[in-house]
């Protein structure tokens, strides 16, 4: 695939910390992504010595290629959470969340990120007439959760959007989207003026437990540290094994159009966020004034054929917007993400000492920087937040077989889309 839109447009530069001398530090944290950088702020605010340890380029992985949706919530969907944890459980999670959104604001602003380029609100859209259950969703959803979401018809829909796919909505006023790469890179430098050493090019070969803690032995040298944590999302690289087995990298792909006027004035009326509901779903965003990011096709077996791949998401666009089906792409890229069987964040410890933070399957810019908090309380000593992710484990995926499940799930997924569409329209 080709650059991403991100890195195309990237307006903030960031220079990395120089390795040299005796480097000891409390806490090491193996991935540059938004996990890291959210454990590394809160522990360096706390008086901690930090250093985050990334093998390539800071927010060179799913951070910063994402389709830049900053909105509460986790991979598993709030219904299938209670299910399983129960309405209370939940309602705490989803409260981790909204903090991890609420914190990418706050930060924005207290760092003076100009060039995060906020825009606020996300629509999720219905291609079917909503079923009771949906229809008092916005209540439920403000009774038992204090989360405010509104309605949507079919004829305010049309009124933003130029199409007759969608038949209900729902606005979420709390959630909204970002340059991830420009967020990343303008964080990164802010907390490494703060005290944050931050590390790029930097492979971790070997974690190795000493008298004292750790030892990591990273591009040539070794680094001693009280304290290691791995936050590697979908790139897990030379991680400890457990960890590399209960996550599966799952790639999705993402498109940014040429620029064309009648993106914003006839199609997409809109600076919210949008996604529809499909559990094989599409999202897209109007960005750089009149450019349309479009992202979808998620597979555990990536391909490299560009015009395959932009055929495909076209087909997917002109489904929506028959009037698009010439559009032609500036970029196109994917992103590879980490998903755990249960679709829920791996936060924990593993029996070597090594703490692990990762799995955020798609959600990792609210979740991801709520779970990066999450682990720094830990670290620092209260674990009653840490407590409600222990339900969700390290897991074997099966590795190849797993894969092959994720397929053929995702193929069910489209048939039984079409056949719910086709039957509730």
């Amino acid at each position: 695939m080709g650059e991403s839109f991100y890195s195309a447009t990237c307006e903030e530069d960031f220079v990395a910390s120089k390795s040299g001398g005796e480097e000891v530090f409390d806490v090491c944290i193996v991935g540059g992504g938004i996990v890291a950088l959210s454990c590394a702020q809160v522990l360096n605010n706390s008086g901690v010595k930090v250093a985050v340890v990334e093998k390539e380029r800071i927010f060179s992985g799913a951070s910063g290629v994402n389709g830049g949706f900053v909105a509460p919530g986790y991979a598993l969907g709030i219904d299938d959470l209670e299910k399983r944890v129960g309405i209370e459980h939940a309602r705490k999670l989803f409260e981790i969340s909204i903090g991890g959104v609420e914190k990418i604001k706050r930060n924005i602003l207290s760092y003076d990120i100009k060039s995060a380029s906020v825009a606020h609100g996300k629509i999720d859209l219905l291609r079917y007439k909503p079923s009771r259950k949906e229809v008092e969703y916005p209540e439920r959803m403000r009774s038992l959760y204090g989360y405010e979401v509104k309605p949507m018809e079919r004829g305010e829909l049309e009124g933003i959007l130029n199409t007759e796919s969608y038949c209900y909505g729902f606005y979420h006023s709390r959630a909204f989207h970002i340059h991830p790469l420009n967020y990343g890179f303008g964080l990164a430098r802010s907390i490494q003026a703060e005290g944050v050493v931050i590390y790029e090019d930097s492979e971790v070969e070997s974690i190795r437990k000493t008298n004292d803690g750790y030892a990591l032995v990273c591009a040539g040298r070794t680094m001693s540290c009280k304290e290691v944590v791995v936050c590697t999302g979908g790139s897990p690289g030379k991680d400890p094994e457990v960890i590399r087995k209960s996550v599966l990298p799952i790639s999705t792909y993402v498109v940014t159009s040429e620029r064309n006027d009648e993106i914003p004035e006839k199609y997409i009326k809109t600076r919210c966020a949008l996604g529809d509901n499909r559990r094989a779903s599409d999202y897209y965003r109007v960005v750089d004034g009149s450019r349309v990011l479009w992202g979808g096709r998620i597979t555990a077996f990536p391909t490299s054929r560009k015009k395959g791949i932009e055929d495909q998401i076209r087909q997917d666009i002109r489904n929506v917007f028959p009037g698009l089906s010439g559009l032609r792409f500036s970029y196109s890229w994917k992103g590879v993400m980490g998903y755990a069987t249960h679709k829920m964040p791996c936060i924990g410890r593993l029996d070597s000492g090594v703490w692990y933070c990762t799995a955020f399957g798609g959600r990792g810019l609210g979740s991801g920087t709520a779970c990066g908090e999450v682990l720094a309380k830990a670290l620092l000593g209260d674990e009653e937040s840490l407590g409600l992710f222990k339900e969700f484990g390290l897991k074997n995926t099966y590795g190849f077989l797993g894969k092959v499940a994720v397929e053929a799930t995702y193929k069910k997924y489209i048939i039984k889309d079409r056949l719910e569409e086709k039957n509730k329209s």
